[in-house]
């Protein structure tokens, strides 16, 4: 999807390959790409780029507010053009990335598609690759594209005769009231509204659905039989690995459509260079060479299917986050546990990832950050306790970085759903126990975790009783979660799990990332040259010990790095 707002008087010309639109005093340009288009009664015209699932609720209202945002369905940029206002909302959690100038001249779904409109080139952020080195992503609404910034996740812009202003939709400090209710009712009530409002998301046919050895995409499917939907479903990796070997075995025996796509495969391998490329400037210089096969798996899902279900954000809303990676680094953590400020500036300044930039060059960008970190930090007062404070920041940042950035590519060839983040859903399920962020901040204790883990339980159990009674890749069952004896069971794959972690160094290729760069090699490490104020020795260095066994932090560094380079590549 491609859109660009701009200024009457600026010289971009109008595309006739694209759907044009005036105002009195802007020019709107749009893909024609997964487009609904409605009239409403005062004369304005509403756009939506990407799914609007249920347009009815807009329908019956003769003008738009946005407080209807929180009504509407699906993943979508909404564009309200008015005689002399044009406005530009995000569907919540902003998934779906609006980029724009300071002086609001160009606004855009890509930061590249702003500055080949104001003719800047590729000029790249240095607060974009300290923070993208810091945390796998901007602190905040940096993009990679020196003075262009992204919208926040709860806000929308106003464009009239003067200038623009950005606005909020909702202030999500109110989200975070724990209660004390009844907890198996609130079990029963949340299980039964999952089920309901996820009917709302499937096709009338042509669904996928992503199915691997976890919770989330087993709810999907027990939801998706439950409803009587036609779908097919498919899991990626390679072929030993738990995500495509339990759902095969589960889709054989109760003879649902399956593939999968073997990320070990020579058909991956070869293409891994020119997808993570492509990742890398879809989604305005996030980490493509960690994440092709999202890409790549749309890619093919596309020529049969039209809706592709997924259940990003479910694990992250029902079970307190727990691991520090590519979503949450240690860096990020450091935010909110380390309370002295002095300690924590110490802390980021000798973060390993930032040995490899000659750190002179970003001295003033790095005070910069801080100064943003230090004043970020004061919001803590809103709220009860750390974990609050940290979904606070999930909820405003991290899902619009991380499952946005999914999205965004996938969307390039099918229309991505997401039941989890039904708002009626997210809602109910935040005023209870059963929500992550009212879990402990960072709990490893099996037994506290299982808390969020009990919904996807007791929706399976009223959906689909194989799905219920049937082991996951975790090596328990979903039916385990609902008595004594089977948390007891869940306690021996945990301590497992626990045991070979300490002892035996993770195998890191099961998606053939790894070899994907490993058959690139030559092409990724002459991406490094763009990088100017890098040290490339170190960056060779570590390539060359570019290996499965190689520690996850230094794997996702050289990958981002990559992924940096490649957006600048010449």
């Amino acid at each position: 999807m491609d859109f660009l707002i701009s200024s009457k008087h600026s010289n971009v010309p109008i595309d006739k390959d694209y759907l044009n639109y005036t105002n009195k005093y802007y020019k709107v340009s749009i893909k024609n790409h997964f487009v609904f288009e409605l009239e409403l009664y005062d004369k304005s015209t509403l756009i939506f780029l990407g799914d609007c699932i249920n347009p009815e609720v807009v329908k019956n209202h003769s003008s738009f507010s946005p407080l209807l945002l929180k009504q509407i369905k699906g993943v979508f940029t909404l564009i309200e053009i008015k005689d002399e206002i044009i406005r530009i909302y995000s569907s919540y959690f902003g998934l779906l990335p609006v980029y724009y100038t300071e002086d609001f001249s160009f606004i855009a779904n890509n930061p590249f598609t702003i500055a080949k409109s104001k003719g800047a080139g590729n000029k790249l952020n240095d607060r974009f690759v300290l923070e993208s080195l810091l945390f796998n992503y901007p602190f905040s609404n940096q993009s990679c594209c020196k003075d262009i910034f992204r919208l926040g996740a709860f806000e929308y812009i106003e464009l009239n005769k003067e200038d623009g202003k950005i606005y909020e939709t909702e202030n999500i400090t109110s989200w975070f009231n724990k209660s004390s209710g009844d907890g198996k009712k609130e079990l029963e009530n949340l299980a039964e509204l999952f089920i309901q409002e996820s009917k709302h998301y499937f096709g009338d046919s042509h669904n996928a659905i992503t199915f691997t050895s976890g919770f989330d995409g087993r709810t999907i499917v027990a939801s998706g039989i439950y409803h009587g939907f036609n779908f097919e479903t498919f899991s990626m990796g390679r072929q030993e690995n738990d995500d495509i070997q339990n759902p095969l075995e589960i889709s054989q025996k109760m003879n649902i459509p399956y593939h999968y796509y073997d990320l070990g495969g020579s058909e991956f391998i070869n293409s891994y260079f020119q997808l993570s490329k492509r990742m890398s400037k879809l989604t305005g210089g996030f980490n493509g060479f960690l994440y092709p096969h999202f890409l790549y798996c749309a890619e093919n899902e596309s020529r049969s299917n039209k809706y592709l279900l997924t259940g990003y954000c479910g694990s992250e809303l029902f079970r307190a986050l727990h691991v520090q990676g590519a979503a949450v680094s240690p860096d990020l953590i450091n935010i909110f546990i380390e309370k002295d400020d002095i300690k924590l500036r110490i802390r980021l300044r000798e973060s390993y990832k930032l040995s490899f930039i000659n750190f002179a060059e970003f001295e003033r960008s790095f005070e910069e950050l801080f100064e943003e970190i230090i004043s970020f930090r004061k919001n803590s007062k809103h709220f009860q306790n750390i974990n609050h404070f940290f979904y606070y920041y999930v909820f405003e940042e991290v899902f619009r970085k991380v499952f946005g950035a999914w999205l965004t590519a996938q969307f390039e060839n099918i229309i991505v759903r997401v039941p989890f983040i039904d708002f009626s859903f997210v809602s109910e399920l935040l005023t209870t126990n059963l929500a992550g962020c009212n879990n402990d901040f960072f709990t490893h204790n099996p037994f506290k975790r299982i808390k969020g883990q009990l919904l996807y339980s007791e929706i399976l159990r009223k959906t689909n009783k194989t799905l219920y009674r049937y082991k996951t890749g975790k090596g328990y069952r979903p039916s385990d979660l609902s008595s004594l004896k089977g948390n007891i069971m869940i306690l021996r794959p945990y301590l497992e799990k626990r045991i070979k972690r300490n002892i035996v160094k993770p195998y890191l290729d099961n998606l053939g990332l790894v070899s994907g760069y490993q058959k690139n090699k030559k092409e990724i490490e002459r991406l490094f040259h763009n990088l100017d104020y890098f040290h490339k020795i170190s960056l060779l260095d570590i390539s060359n010990k570019m290996d499965p066994y190689i520690s996850e932090s230094t794997r996702d560094m050289i990958f981002l790095t990559a992924s940096i380079a490649s957006i600048i590549d010449r």
